[in-house]
């Protein structure tokens, strides 16, 4: 069977990802061939370091942070209310962490644009 080119991964698919390669690892191969054929190996493991940045760095997400967690921990209202605060502050905690590494990526970025400038002026 050939590899698909693209392959639009479906919310379960994601979570069977991540459990898959918590309890058999990081056998890339191993899960495509036993989980995932239509897709690469190589493909599945870019998925899964994927999702471990996205979940490292909420902010860049597409859904709203708390709404997210709320949905994935099937939280109640109560609890909710409970928790709002702490994950409040560490939500913002880390959109700050996020925020320096984007700034540092965008100074290295710019010294970069510079030296290829200057090397083409030689």
């Amino acid at each position: 069977m050939s590899k698909c080119l693209y392959h639009a991964w479906t919310r379960e698919e994601e979570k069977k990802l991540l459990q898959l390669a918590e309890s058999n690892g990081h056998k890339w191969k191993e899960l495509q061939r036993n989980y995932f054929p239509y897709l690469s190996s190589y493909s599945i493991k870019n998925k899964y370091r994927q999702i471990k940045s996205l979940q490292s760095c909420p902010s860049i997400q597409s859904q709203n942070s708390s709404s997210r967690l709320k949905q994935e921990l099937n939280l109640t209202a109560e609890s909710t209310y409970e928790t709002a605060e702490p994950i409040s502050e560490n939500i913002s905690g880390v959109q700050s962490q996020c925020q320096q590494q984007s700034d540092q990526l965008t100074v290295q970025l710019q010294i970069i644009a510079e030296q290829l400038r200057i090397i083409q002026l030689l």
